[in-house]
């Protein structure tokens, strides 16, 4: 629908325009944000920093918990208890069995190093990486219901990593000595 062609005091027409001049401005944010200097868009700048360190010390928990919990009840046991999942795969059961040996202390290192802002990066790379494989057991499976847990935590790994720059509350930036640019805002 064209906005030229409805009249001018038409409420459609206003509310078009408003939802296009919203739509753009969280277009143009990125690129028009670094011209501001105002107190509400340094409270924003801090609004993202905050949410990325919330959301970043939740997943490191989360990941570093499933690992720790399955070391401390033996890697063993939780390797053998994978083995009935994945008998009607194609997968063989050693490859199974030592890939739930090594697991537990992937998702430890990985979860460990994200909740204390350690190496970011490459931790994200790395549990995106970690969630490629266990998607592509979970699809031999045919678990989808856990296959879609599984994209959920995916998601997060590549927002986070999208969103890198608003990493200002970490040990990464502690050890750099510099602030990294912030996409927008000057802090």
């Amino acid at each position: 629908m064209r906005l030229h062609r409805l009249p001018s005091a038409c409420p459609l027409r206003q509310a078009l325009g408003d939802w296009k001049q919203a739509a753009l401005r969280f277009l143009l944010a990125p690129r028009i944000q670094p011209f501001m200097s105002t107190e509400p868009a340094r409270a924003a700048n801090r609004d993202f920093q905050l949410a990325y360190l919330l959301l970043r010390l939740i997943l490191g928990l989360n990941i570093a918990m499933h690992g720790i919990s399955r070391i401390l009840t033996g890697t063993a046991h939780f390797a053998a208890t994978l083995i009935p999942q994945f008998q009607s795969t194609p997968l063989a059961n050693w490859a199974v069995y030592d890939f739930g040996l090594v697991l537990p202390w992937f998702e430890a290192a990985i979860g460990l190093l994200l909740f204390l802002g350690l190496y970011i990066r490459l931790s994200l790379i790395g549990g995106s990486l970690l969630m490629l494989a266990l998607t592509f057991g979970t699809a031999l499976r045919q678990d989808w219901n856990i296959a879609a847990t599984q994209l959920l935590y995916a998601a997060i790994y590549s927002a986070l990593l999208a969103f890198a720059a608003y990493d200002r509350y970490s040990l990464d930036t502690l050890t750099t000595h510099r602030r990294k640019p912030n996409p927008g805002f000057s802090a």
